[in-house]
């Protein structure tokens, strides 16, 4: 497990509002069950969240122009491997992973751009989502001594992937 917050400073903004900030986070899950001699089963859990506020803030950009974000990603994942006599080797197995990342304006303006700097509201408001879903059987034969060493892999993998991400534009002047 690890995590991480960052504050950056910004000159030329006015006390107070001069720092965006940033954290984030992971954590990785692993365990290998050794059921029996031969029967093995493996899991994994991943988090990764990571917020920032004030996204974009410089000196000619203020915090009413900034965005807020939002970002998480998990992964889970399960493998059941069992081994029978001379080496044969059958597996099965699921995982899953989903994302989220959200885009947040400080508020609903237009996005005003002057030689001076940029003014107003960020023009983005989004959410993303994706998932991915995989299933997975593989066979492995007992390595083969001819002309060399082999071993000879059966499988199939199918999978399942979405993603919706609709964005709304604000004006920009």
């Amino acid at each position: 497990m690890d995590g991480t917050y960052s504050q950056a400073y910004v000159p030329g903004q006015p006390a107070g509002a001069n720092f965006s900030h940033q954290w984030s986070a992971s954590n990785l899950l692993h365990t290998q069950w050794n059921l029996t001699p031969s029967n093995l089963l493996f899991t994994d859990f991943l988090v990764n969240p990571q917020t920032r506020e004030f996204a974009g803030l410089a000196p000619l950009t203020p915090i009413s122009a900034t965005q807020d974000q939002r970002y998480r990603q998990w992964f889970f994942g399960v493998k059941d491997q069992q081994t029978f006599a001379r080496g044969f080797v059958v597996e099965f197995g699921f995982a899953q992973q989903d994302v989220f990342r959200r885009i947040i304006p400080q508020g609903s303006g237009p996005d005003i751009l002057t030689p001076f700097g940029e003014q107003g509201n960020s023009f983005i408001n989004s959410t993303q989502t994706g998932r991915r879903d995989q299933l997975l059987a593989n066979a492995y034969l007992p390595t083969g001594h001819f002309f060399g060493k082999h071993q000879i892999k059966f499988g199939a993998e199918g999978f399942r992937t979405t993603y919706d991400g609709p964005i709304g534009r604000a004006s920009c002047r």
